[in-house]
């Protein structure tokens, strides 16, 4: 079922990508390698779509949908991760400013590897200057 949700996202990405705006700026690299957003927007079907799939059996990746501005479409968000005890915690932050009319949603890809613990509770925060927002809260479960 994993399977088909992350075959299904690569779809999506691959039929929804959005390449209208101007690509000038750029906030620079995100400096972890295990959290990078993947380039171009994605365009989700209604509101309800959480657009978080995992795959957890050595290393647990995850892949979810982060709101922000269109321009540009890459390399947008500093992104952090903290492990404490059996919660993992990402947090995005978006670096670029409005620079155009349009709003789109990006896939931020996740890995994580040596994890010790069968189960997490895998939370991501968009962070701005002034608030925190929880985008999700999910248990994610390794398979054995």
């Amino acid at each position: 079922m994993k399977t088909i949700a992350r075959v299904l996202l690569v779809i999506i990405i691959s039929l929804s990508v959005y390449s209208g705006c101007d690509n000038s700026v750029t906030s620079g690299p995100n400096p972890d390698p295990s959290l990078r957003q993947l380039p171009g927007c994605i365009k989700k079907t209604g509101d309800n779509d959480s657009c978080f799939t995992y795959a957890f059996a050595e290393n647990l990746v995850a892949d979810f949908c982060v709101g922000g501005n269109c321009c540009p479409d890459h390399d947008r968000y500093l992104l952090t991760k903290q492990i404490i005890s059996d919660t993992i915690i990402v947090s995005v932050t978006d670096t670029a400013g409005n620079l155009c009319h349009c709003m789109c949603n990006y896939i931020v890809h996740s890995e994580f590897t040596s994890l010790p613990l069968n189960s997490y509770l895998f939370n991501v925060i968009m962070v701005d200057s002034l608030n925190k927002e929880l985008l999700y809260s999910v248990r994610v479960n390794r398979v054995l």
